[in-house]
């Protein structure tokens, strides 16, 4: 493959399992490689069919190297007057036996991928080891790994020009052996994935690594880690001036991260980058999903601080409640929002017979909004009657509301079978949402009567009933 393809810029390994690392030296020659992939999750593949042949599979993509740096000058199309054209490939290998090195820490070698990364510095600038094994190695052989600090003894390890990373749900010896040396030869990371990562050698993890070596990171993806170091965390958001992008779903992520987020831009703190002083980015997305340490309060500040965000989703936070929509959003922005689950006010509050009707009227403000997910258990009366308020005094659609949700795409609702949607919802879903391509609902939520309702008025809506646990 690589005298054939010298001038492949993109090479991704699905289905890769317990694929030892050695046959990387080969791809060294690889001089214009640009990203390597190794996907080991389902969700990845093309299709299930894939998965069952014992045999490897090579499909090539003939779309653009978006994204890649050089791919407008230098990128060919396949045809007989140019077979050295650049290729993107894909390929999903015999599944090998699985490599169960579990060799003490202190006497770990080296192995090619360290070499293959010092020899592909320069060029490589997309990493992905999603569901990936790196264990029975160490990363580079002149990082002492019996340290603790794991701090380099030469200078032969060449600065990375890897701008993005993909660690999600990979397996390690300690992060010292691979995880942190490789961070510490990427000054220019920009995106950083180390969701869905629960074995317990991830919770060694030295969160400092990422203020004191990776401070230009735009995006941070944390989701599923119970581990974080938030007083660490927050360093990063004070030094890192580009950073606009935290996913941390179902995580440990405390309030005094997000407060940081507001602070830093509420403050308009500068940040002095090679010598100059930089503002801090605009942030743009915050997934805190799931998380038992966020509150209402940090929500809210969130919402009022940052007209900025274009995605937010604060679902199944146990201390947010639907009153949260009567406080001031200055996000009026916003293309992607999921607040499902949240409950009604607490008994006695003036808000509570009014929060359905509160939650529609706000998010009809929003004339961008593309994805909107919401629902509960507790809102069945909003998610079938809340669409109504958007039709005028006289029955029709409110002009006015109708422009402000015309870019909706995907729309998700959660209830029961006790309070299903009837026609009147589903008229206005149909009349009001011209981009809407995706429906997605609880069961029961929509009867197959309704469903063939809709499908006659909207063929062109996909319709997905599937249970939504609480």
């Amino acid at each position: 493959m690589v005298d054939c393809l010298p001038r492949l810029k993109v090479l991704r390994l699905n289905c890769c399992y317990g694929q030892v690392l050695a046959w990387l030296r080969p791809l060294m020659g690889l001089e214009f490689l640009q990203e390597l992939a190794f996907i080991n999750d389902a969700d990845n593949h093309l299709d299930d069919d894939t998965q069952s042949g014992p045999s490897a599979l090579v499909l090539v993509h003939g779309g653009s190297d978006e994204g890649l740096e050089g791919s407008s000058d230098t990128s060919d199309t396949i045809g007989p007057e140019d077979e050295n054209a650049d290729v993107e490939y894909e390929l999903m290998p015999v599944h090998d036996a699985m490599n169960s090195d579990n060799e003490d820490e202190a006497i770990l070698k080296p192995d090619h991928l360290g070499d293959f990364l010092a020899a592909r510095a320069s060029t490589l600038k997309r990493l992905r080891f999603e569901g990936s094994d790196l264990i029975g190695f160490r990363l580079f052989e002149t990082f002492n790994n019996t340290r603790s600090s794991a701090e380099p003894v030469a200078n032969s390890v060449p600065v990375l020009a890897l701008k993005y990373l993909n660690l999600s749900n990979t397996t390690i010896n300690h992060p010292r052996s691979v995880v942190e040396p490789l961070l510490r030869q990427c000054p220019g990371l920009e995106i950083l994935d180390i969701s869905r990562n629960f074995d317990p050698p991830w919770n060694k993890f030295q969160w400092s690594i990422l203020h004191q070596y990776c401070l230009k990171l735009t995006s941070l993806n944390l989701g599923g880690i119970t581990f974080i170091d938030n007083d660490q965390l927050i360093q990063v958001v004070h030094l890192c001036p580009g950073l606009s992008s935290l996913i941390a779903f179902q995580s440990n992520l405390l309030n005094s991260v997000l407060d940081a987020i507001v602070d830093v831009r509420v403050e308009g703190s500068s940040f002095v980058v090679d010598g100059s002083a930089q503002q801090p980015a605009s942030f743009l997305e915050l997934d805190v999903s799931w998380c038992t340490g966020i509150t209402q309060d940090a929500i809210e500040r969130v919402l009022q601080h940052l007209p900025t965000l274009k995605s937010i989703k604060f679902s199944w936070c146990q201390h947010v409640n639907l009153s949260v929509f009567r406080r001031h959003w200055s996000c009026i922005g916003l293309e992607e929002l999921e607040a499902q689950g949240l409950e009604k006010p607490a008994i006695g509050d003036q808000a509570k017979n009014t929060a359905e009707y509160i939650m529609f009227e706000r998010i009809c403000r929003f004339q961008s909004l593309r994805r909107l997910v919401i629902g509960s258990d507790d809102v069945n009366v909003s998610v079938a009657n809340g669409f109504d308020q958007l039709r005028g005094n006289r029955g029709g659609v409110d002009d006015q509301k109708q422009r402000h949700l015309a870019r909706l795409e995907y729309l998700e609702l959660v209830g029961n079978e006790e309070c299903p949607m009837g026609v009147a919802e589903l008229a206005v879903i149909a009349d009001i949402l011209p981009r809407l391509c995706r429906f997605h609902f609880g069961l029961g939520l929509v009867t197959p009567e309704m469903q063939a309702w809709l499908s006659s008025k909207r063929p062109d809506i996909q319709q997905d009933e599937q249970r939504i646990y609480f």
